[in-house]
């Protein structure tokens, strides 16, 4: 008697997840990735930005092909040469690089 009562409780655990499964509604991706952007803080500089500044702001850098082109030669340049020195770092990690 305990055999066949364990197997069918077996069965149903077993078909329950599957069950559970097929009643989720399945999102598209593009659905999932959305994001609703109420604390902007700008990626240039971290200062916040309304929702509507964050949005311009968004909008230059992707149709501007060089967002660092105002900085601060010595700014860009510093940029560069950390660049540089993250590559060495990475080529040679047994050097003592600073």
């Amino acid at each position: 008697m305990r055999s066949p009562l364990l197997f069918v409780w077996g069965l149903v655990l077993a078909i329950q997840p599957s069950m559970t499964a097929e009643t989720l509604p399945d999102l598209p991706e593009e659905v999932l990735r959305q994001e609703i952007i109420t604390e902007a803080r700008s990626p240039l500089d971290g200062r916040p930005l309304t929702p509507a500044e964050y949005a311009i702001l968004q909008q230059r850098l992707q149709t501007d092909p060089d967002p660092v082109r105002g900085l601060n030669p010595q700014v860009r340049e510093l940029a560069f040469l950390l660049g540089v020195l993250k590559a060495a770092k990475s080529l040679f990690p047994f050097l003592p690089l600073p």
